[in-house]
């Protein structure tokens, strides 16, 4: 069997990301299925995709809404992430945190949708959590397109919801979205991401991410899987959750010489 055969039949934004980042840690965490240490941060930030998703195809109470999605995000990670006590976190932002904040980020969204934000439709469909696979040379890109909104305005918005604390540094992301849709005969006026810590959302200009360079970066991407280009990145060490499978990383440190 060759690496080749037991590549994963498609590709997608986030495992290019993994790629760029790591390239064994592509090979560890999609090509060996090693599961990566469970973070809070990701139970939180998918609890709050779920809440906006269930509001925004039923609009009601809240708090309802994400107690219910808290409780399903929950008990649905606990089932590959084991036990919550257990998962990781960064400084305050444990599950408490999490909840309060979480419960916080949906109002915020409530509140951007209600100041003339419509959602977009696709064959009588809503853009919400849209899933999309997009054929290319040799394979198929995968995607799931978080909103795509009508602003008061009447310009079609395609909008990425972000939970983390990081700001975006680029718009690829949003571009790769575009394509997609495009491919689907959405033609978007407006992308940006919206921060669900502060309410905002930060359009970005894609004019320079055509079409062509969207595939010629994925098409790039599978040619060097194909290749099995999967090289360590030193630096993404300490925020490696499979470092403890890592061929790569000594996880015993040597003793310090009191000489």
């Amino acid at each position: 069997m060759t690496t080749n055969d037991v590549l994963p039949d498609h590709i997608s934004y986030s495992s290019f990301t993994t790629w760029l980042d790591c390239g064994w840690k592509y090979w560890l965490t999609r090509v060996e299925k090693i599961p990566e240490k469970h973070s809070v941060w990701l139970t939180g930030g998918s609890a709050v995709h779920l809440a906006t998703e269930l509001w925004d195809k039923n609009p009601s109470d809240a708090d309802e809404v994400w107690n219910t999605a808290w409780v399903t995000q929950i008990e649905e990670d606990s089932v590959s992430g084991g036990d919550p006590e257990s998962w990781q976190f960064i400084k305050k932002e444990d599950l408490s945190w999490w909840y309060e904040e979480g419960r916080e980020m949906l109002t915020r969204w409530i509140e951007f949708r209600n100041h003339g934000w419509k959602i977009a439709n696709l064959n009588g469909e809503p853009l919400i959590e849209t899933k999309f696979r997009i054929p290319i040379e040799s394979t198929t890109v995968d995607m799931g397109v978080d909103r795509v909104m009508i602003d008061p305005e009447g310009n079609t918005v395609l909008v990425d919801l972000k939970t983390g604390a990081s700001s975006q540094k680029h718009p690829m992301q949003l571009a790769v979205y575009a394509w997609a849709l495009g491919k689907n005969g959405v033609k978007v006026d407006k992308a940006g991401f919206w921060e669900a810590r502060t309410g905002n959302l930060t359009l970005w200009n894609l004019d320079h991410l055509h079409p062509e360079k969207v595939e010629d970066i994925f098409n790039g991407f599978e040619k060097a899987r194909k290749a099995e280009i999967f090289l360590p990145n030193f630096a993404s060490c300490m925020r490696c959750g499979v470092i403890s499978s890592c061929k790569w990383f000594d996880t015993k440190k040597k003793e310090q010489s009191n000489d």
